[in-house]
């Protein structure tokens, strides 16, 4: 083969004389693409783009299940995918004509009525509402729906809060624009246990959070905002999950105090007493 990509899902796309097709760990051929462009199988489902730049899915068999009708589609994620139409009402931009396709390519969350939707996480997307009639430059809401598209709240994104980020065990990260501190907001859009003394927050995961002390310290909550270990750590490690950077890993996280890196569980007991110099994460099991 003139180039071949890994195994994946028990495939690996290869190319040969100008040609793309599938081979088994046998190296039998599977099926041919046509298409200029093909990405590897991800979900059962592989990436394809047509020669004018639209985006869709064929499945190991190479059929297309999801039509090439898209000019841009993130990932699955637990079955959803962002996606964007090519739109020719005035009124709509492209860049905001975005909707929510399952992995069957029917169209979940409409298109046009949200100019950002994030993807899926946590039970709900964070939207940005495309406002309706005349508006004030700059003015707009954001909130979360379900995959059902109903809304759980929104609040105006030049308000005093500012939503930072999705929803993690059903709290989400947010900011003031008086005050310099963080707290949390949950899908009621209630602020939860803002604390004056912390200007920076984790976000949560295995349903505990590091927060920074006015000394720079970190101390781990849990949801209700109950203090789990006082001033823990000066420093912790961040193990990429699912695309987001996170402190607890299978119930695990490696932190710092003065006696070096060690390993916590989500209790704040040491499993492994801190001692060493420095940790990669390939070590978190």
């Amino acid at each position: 083969y003139d180039y071949a990509q890994p195994f994946n899902e028990g495939v690996a796309l290869v190319h040969k004389d100008l040609q793309s097709l599938f081979i088994n760990h046998k190296g039998e051929k599977l099926f041919e693409v046509s298409y200029p462009l093909v990405n590897s199988f991800e979900h059962g489902l592989a990436y394809v783009q047509t020669a004018s730049g639209k985006i869709g899915f064929i499945n190991k068999k190479g059929e297309l299940v999801i039509d090439t009708a898209y000019v841009f589609v993130r990932g699955f994620h637990e079955g959803y995918a962002v996606a964007r139409k090519k739109v020719s009402a005035k009124d709509v931009l492209e860049s905001e004509n975005y909707g929510v396709i399952d992995s069957t390519g029917k169209v979940i969350i409409p298109f046009g009525k949200y100019s950002c939707i994030n993807d899926y996480k946590n039970g709900s997307f964070y939207v940005n509402i495309i406002p309706k009639g005349p508006t004030t430059y700059g003015s707009s809401k954001v909130g979360f729906i379900d995959k059902n598209d109903k809304l759980s709240f929104s609040i105006e994104n030049s308000g005093e809060q500012i939503i930072d980020g999705d929803m993690h065990d059903g709290l989400a990260i947010v900011k003031f624009r008086s005050v310099p501190y963080k707290g949390f907001i949950n899908l009621k859009g209630e602020v939860l246990f803002k604390n004056k003394q912390y200007e920076h927050v984790d976000n949560f995961n295995n349903n505990r959070a590091f927060v920074e002390e006015p000394d720079h310290s970190f101390s781990i909550i849990n949801t209700k905002g109950d203090i789990i270990a006082k001033s823990i750590c000066t420093q912790v490690m961040k193990t990429k999950f699912k695309e987001e950077e996170l402190a607890f890993k299978n119930g695990k996280a490696f932190i710092e105090n003065q006696d070096g890196w060690g390993l916590i569980d989500t209790n704040g007991h040491f499993v492994i007493r801190p001692q060493f110099y420095k940790v990669h994460e390939i070590g978190i099991i």
